[in-house]
């Protein structure tokens, strides 16, 4: 039943230009219709305790997110030299490491539980072309707007 309303909230999104709270207040007010039949006739509704409230659930519901593609490296604030994101934990020093430079990589704040956590100064987000045209190209309509170019 879920799904049903996931696709029509991205048809939503993407077709109709609705805003995430707009998205949001639909969704709500899907699942407070949904539990009124299951209060007044008993239905047992699939799915209902877990439900998803936002647009960004929904698209990873549908298998429709980018973000498992995407790779947010971190980069210098004055040389732009860029590092993977796995290194960024095991620096000590938020220096840049490029001779001469005197940019910063990340800061450092102390969590609460004691823990220190690096907070890159800039991002630099990349995806592989394959899987991100692949990913595309399963969008409604996407393949024919293709056609025309």
């Amino acid at each position: 039943m879920q799904h049903v309303l996931y696709v029509t909230v991205f048809l939503l999104s993407s077709f109709h230009h609705a805003t995430h709270k707009l998205i949001h207040l639909f969704l709500d007010s899907e699942y407070n219709t949904l539990l009124s039949v299951h209060r007044q006739t008993g239905l047992v509704i699939e799915g209902l305790a877990t439900m998803a409230w936002t647009l960004p659930t929904v698209e990873w519901c549908l298998h429709l997110d980018p973000n498992p593609y995407i790779t947010y490296y971190f980069i210098c604030s004055e040389c732009q030299s860029w590092d993977h994101p796995m290194e960024l934990h095991t620096l000590e020093e938020s220096h840049c490491a490029e001779p001469g430079c005197p940019g910063e990589l990340f800061t450092m704040i102390q969590l609460s539980g004691g823990k220190i956590k690096h907070i890159p100064t800039k991002f630099f987000p990349t995806a592989p072309l394959v899987p991100m045209l692949q990913h595309f190209l399963l969008w409604p309509g996407k393949f024919d707007e293709y056609q025309h170019w």
